[in-house]
């Protein structure tokens, strides 16, 4: 089979690549380079691919309730914005991130 006959390796933008197996390095054993454009095409494509047995899925819960002081808190903090005998609503909300 001649090289003409097998389909090219290109980039996203159409422009043929030389080589799809090696990518550029500093040497034999050294780091590969930024400058190879389309390895980092390709890990670039490989990192935002979805898998959806690792998409996280959020699990939560809420409650809603009315939160009422029934002592002062001076000991443990000077502020006056939560005097004792006070009532207010309150909404809280709990979500811990799962993965199935």
């Amino acid at each position: 089979m001649n090289d003409d006959s097998r389909k090219r390796t290109t980039t996203d933008a159409g422009i043929p690549v030389p080589s799809d197996e090696f990518s550029l390095t500093v040497g034999p054993d050294g780091p590969i380079l930024l400058q190879d454009h389309y390895l980092i095409e390709q890990m670039a494509n490989f990192n935002r691919e979805r898998i959806p047995e690792r998409q996280p899925h959020a699990k939560g819960s809420g409650a809603f309730g009315r939160f009422e002081v029934t002592k002062g808190r001076q000991p443990i903090y000077q502020g006056r914005f939560v005097p004792a005998g006070r009532q207010d609503g309150h909404a809280g909300a709990f979500f811990n991130r799962r993965r199935r």
